[in-house]
């Protein structure tokens, strides 16, 4: 895939997951591995609309969040998805949004039961403490606690959702799984039931593939 593709690829995925409520007008920022320069990586730009992104407005950085083509200012969360790919060589995308149910979740104490195979997928998330946005306490703590594993995704305490995959599509493909998941999670939690779990031989089968997922 050349690099314009890619571009508008990011395009593509990005105006999916705003029209799915995952990231808004301004908040929430999605990279993909640059193919053709070696340590860098395409990203949404800073302070655009997500809606009404074109494909020349991608900013390509370098791995230590340096611009090295492109108008648009890079998100000030950058540095932690040059970081991811640096020391995950399966991470060739990373989503961050302000999806609603996530960034519910990441401010409770609730946890995920295996009830579904896909809750199975996101059970070990790690919870990410809060820090600022585009600080530096916050991109060291994404990488030490997302970087440092093999888990497909992290939430932010107070803050959202970071997944992250081998493809755009596929980091994509996990946020909207946390949204649905969790969707089904808050209803039981409404009426009040407690649902009856997967048998514990399925959750340890599927969590093998957690990673694939």
């Amino acid at each position: 895939m050349i690099e314009k593709e890619l571009r508008e690829e990011l395009v593509n995925i990005t105006t999916t997951l705003y029209q799915a409520g995952i990231v808004t007008d301004k908040g929430g920022n999605i990279s993909v591995r640059s193919q053709e320069c070696e340590g860098a990586l395409w990203i949404t730009p800073s302070q655009i609309n997500k809606g009404s992104l074109a494909a020349d407005q991608m900013v390509l950085i370098g791995f230590d969040g340096k611009k090295i083509e492109g108008e648009g200012k890079p998100s000030i969360e950058s540095s932690y998805h040059g970081g991811l790919m640096a020391v995950r060589k399966d991470v060739n995308a990373v989503v961050h949004s302000h999806a609603p149910k996530a960034t519910v979740f990441g401010v409770t104490d609730m946890e995920i039961p295996p009830f579904i195979p896909e809750a199975v997928f996101i059970m070990d998330f790690p919870r990410i403490p809060f820090f600022l946005g585009g600080s530096k306490d916050l991109a060291k703590a994404v990488l030490e606690l997302l970087g440092g594993g093999k888990a497909g995704g992290a939430f932010l305490c107070n803050h959202g959702l970071v997944t992250v995959g081998k493809s755009l599509e596929k980091a994509a493909e996990r946020s909207l799984m946390v949204e649905q998941t969790l969707g089904m999670l808050f209803t039981l939690k409404m009426l009040g039931e407690t649902p009856n779990l997967m048998p514990e031989n399925a959750v340890k089968l599927l969590s093998q593939f957690s990673g694939l997922i």
